[in-house]
């Protein structure tokens, strides 16, 4: 009759033992994240999303066993949060409207329970508060045709301070055809994760159809998989319109594409700007793992 209890002590002890591990693996990495922050120096976010992309594809990989896979995601998220903050300051703004209210959880969820967050009634809003310094991060709705005068218009105006597109959340898919999507915008650098999405932005002088515009970003060595377009006459083509193009792979300031994709439109095109890009998210059949 004592071999079961004593059995059931041993277990736990190995269970705090595992414990004290984690915690003390914890500690060492914060102390870590400080000799990082002190070997690059003041000035700018020590955030690095494609770091962080990086890292969680690859416990993907490697995740086996009855403990969620959704749940390493969560636990690494909030670690993220936490040691970016560790490193400089670090806060997020993010667009609430009637249409947009679970973008502050998508926020919450993916940036972690203790960084700042400020919610703000329009997604140009919370690009201008990275525009002054006063967040890190803009969390903002996925693009949309409907609107009039879409937030990622802002990031075609080709100025010094002009942010970017840096995430896209969630991270995790939570089905095959997901119904939410945001994307983070912030003023980082991009480096390619080896999955990944870029965004371009077209300034028109003439009206262009959108078939024939899709023509020439293919022929220019592109492969488009969504566009979105907003200008005088939104839903038609007009001159002066502004598009937005989802092109598959990472696409650097100085990619040759880009150039040559100015020199198909001609003296049609006033502008053709990187405006960043995205890691693609841990796939749906990722979360097969959470069955064990």
């Amino acid at each position: 009759m004592e071999a079961e209890p004593t059995r059931l002590e041993s277990l736990r002890r190995e269970v705090d033992r595992i414990d004290d591990t984690i915690h003390d693996l914890l500690m060492r990495r914060a102390a870590l994240v400080k000799e990082i922050a002190q070997a690059k120096g003041a000035g700018g976010s020590s955030m690095r999303p494609s770091r962080e992309s990086q890292i969680l594809k690859r416990l993907a990989d490697r995740h086996d066993g009855s403990f969620p896979l959704s749940v390493v995601v969560r636990l690494w998220r909030e670690l993220f949060g936490c040691f970016n903050r560790l490193q400089s300051p670090f806060a997020v703004a993010v667009s609430v409207t009637a249409e947009t209210r679970d973008l502050w959880d998508m926020a919450r969820d993916h940036y972690g329970s203790l960084t700042p967050i400020t919610a703000v009634a329009a997604p140009i809003q919370a690009v201008r508060l990275v525009l002054d310094g006063k967040a890190t991060v803009a969390v903002v709705p996925w693009p949309d045709d409907r609107e009039v005068d879409p937030w990622w218009r802002a990031l075609v105006a080709g100025n010094g301070k002009r942010p970017r597109v840096i995430s896209r959340l969630p991270v995790m898919q939570a089905q095959r055809t997901e119904s939410r999507r945001a994307l983070a915008v912030g003023q980082l650098p991009l480096e390619p994760t080896g999955d990944d999405h870029s965004l371009i932005g077209i300034e028109l002088a003439e009206a262009v159809s959108r078939s024939r515009l899709k023509d020439l970003v293919e022929r220019a060595g592109f492969h488009p998989v969504a566009f979105w377009s907003c200008g005088p006459g939104v839903g038609q083509d007009a001159a002066g319109m502004v598009h937005l193009v989802e092109v598959v792979d990472f696409i650097g300031d100085d990619d040759l594409r880009l150039a040559r994709l100015s020199d198909r439109l001609g003296g049609v095109g006033k502008t053709v700007l990187p405006i960043g890009g995205f890691g693609m998210p841990l796939p749906a059949s990722d979360l097969q793992k959470d069955k064990g």
